[in-house]
């Protein structure tokens, strides 16, 4: 079969060279039109291809990249924003993208994934009239995308109060590729990938306009799926097979607990696996969460009257754990035979109550983030070459303004740039009180 797939990849190259048609890296700046393949060679690193593309009106174009020795990377820009793109993260050697587009000038990115070389041939397959079907609220309606129909469109108004739009594919392992978009920006306000069989947005109340896209993943299988426009204050998806209603806030929400993933675990004087042993977390025992180390690394804990840090890498979280970052003491070494000892801890089928108040040192000054190595920072919370705004060096410090609900990201002064916290305590510290850091949305 790989052979097969090779010998009509060259025969598709040498029929556009025979036909002038190639692309190569000196006119990067080519435009590209339907049913007109260009190919262009990958010689090093990084090294991508750019062709101008012009759409009359809207339509639903289907590009597809063919890679030779090479795993193609698609994106389309427009005014010099990403408005579509596949990463390839599966680095196969056919990439289909299908995307609605409005009429309008675009620019068409070429390039590989990882460090590959290689030939890769671009086309565009189809530019379908583009049919946009309203959507109304408390209404439900059901289709499917294929390689037939790779994409179909819905129209929607905000209401008075805010709005629940579920989307639930009809397979049990994925579903469609769904993209949310403000009419009047243009910009994406939310989507999903095609590996998850379906998902929730909430819409603010207001007078905005969305238009919801829902694209076929690839392969020979058709998705089925149902759509669902609902106010917050009703029950209009109840029957929709699946869904979790929304929740009540007038119940309670549990406190945030840890639980030993398996057998006990260490409870250190620090969140630094050389922090001293103070004792241990047994085995089905849920301790309360105090906080969590701006890196994310360590939970703050009480258990028996005792607050220590623990791994979040070896326990398991429940409750509400949108908690507040706690600045964790200088790091207390453990001796060379420690002798951690078991702590007096509630029984398993006590309930865990709060924490008392944190009796650690408040930390002071303004909280910080110092470079110690070379690290990148991004214009979005997503590590990729598209989006990545400079690198600092060592020595560089943000103050940042804002952290993701996952603390996966802070968001560094004016938002311009993000930073991962994976890398603190890899290549960059934090210091001072952070923990009236707000969370953010992207």
């Amino acid at each position: 079969m790989n052979n097969l797939k090779r010998l009509w990849i060259g025969l598709v190259l040498v029929l556009m060279l025979s036909l002038g048609m190639s692309a190569s890296a000196q006119d990067v700046d080519g435009t590209l039109a339907a049913n007109e393949p260009v190919s262009v060679e990958i010689a090093q690193a990084g090294q991508s291809f750019r062709f101008a593309y012009t759409l009359n009106e809207a339509r639903v174009v289907s590009l597809q990249a063919l890679g030779i020795d090479v795993a193609p990377v698609l994106a389309i820009l427009r005014d010099g924003q990403t408005v579509a793109a596949d990463l390839n993260a599966g680095a196969l050697p056919i990439l289909n993208l299908d995307v609605f587009l409005d009429a309008g000038s675009y620019v068409v990115q070429v390039s590989a994934g990882g460090a590959g070389t290689g030939t890769v041939v671009l086309l565009v397959q189809r530019e379908t009239p583009a049919a946009v079907t309203p959507l109304a609220t408390g209404g439900t309606v059901g289709a499917e995308v294929s390689q037939a129909v790779p994409v179909v469109i819905y129209s929607f108004a905000a209401a008075t109060e805010p709005l629940f739009l579920y989307v639930e594919s009809g397979l049990p392992d994925r579903g469609p590729s769904v993209r949310l978009t403000d009419d009047a920006t243009g910009e994406m306000s939310g989507s999903l990938s095609a590996a998850l069989a379906g998902g929730r947005f909430r819409i603010p109340a207001g007078a905005s306009t969305y238009q919801l896209e829902l694209s076929h993943g690839g392969g020979d299988t058709a998705v089925p799926f149902t759509v669902c426009l609902t106010t917050v204050s009703a029950s209009g998806c109840e029957s929709f097979t699946g869904l979790v209603a929304p929740v009540v806030t007038e119940e309670p929400v549990a406190i945030c607990t840890v639980t030993p993933e398996a057998g006990s675990v260490n409870v250190r004087q620090s969140a630094s696996v050389n922090a001293i042993i103070l004792g241990t977390l047994p085995a089905g025992v849920a301790a309360p969460v105090i906080g969590i180390s701006p890196d994310g690394a360590f939970w703050f804990i009480e258990v028996g009257g005792v607050q220590g840090w623990v791994a979040t890498s070896v326990v398991f979280s429940n409750g509400n754990c949108n908690v507040s970052f706690v600045s964790p003491p200088p790091v207390t070494p453990q001796p060379s035979a420690p002798t951690p000892t078991p702590l007096p801890f509630p029984t398993a089928a006590s309930q865990p109550t709060a924490p008392s108040p944190v009796t650690t040192p408040e930390p002071t000054g303004p909280c910080l983030i110092t470079v110690t190595a070379p690290m990148y920072t991004y214009t979005t919370p997503n590590a990729n070459q598209e989006t990545i705004y400079d690198q600092a060096q060592a020595g560089y410090q943000f103050i940042p303004s804002g952290r993701l609900a996952d603390n996966t990201w802070w968001r560094l002064g004016d938002g311009s740039a993000w930073i991962q916290t994976s890398s603190f305590g890899v290549t960059a510290t934090v210091t001072g009180d952070c923990s009236g850091l707000p969370i953010v949305e992207v």
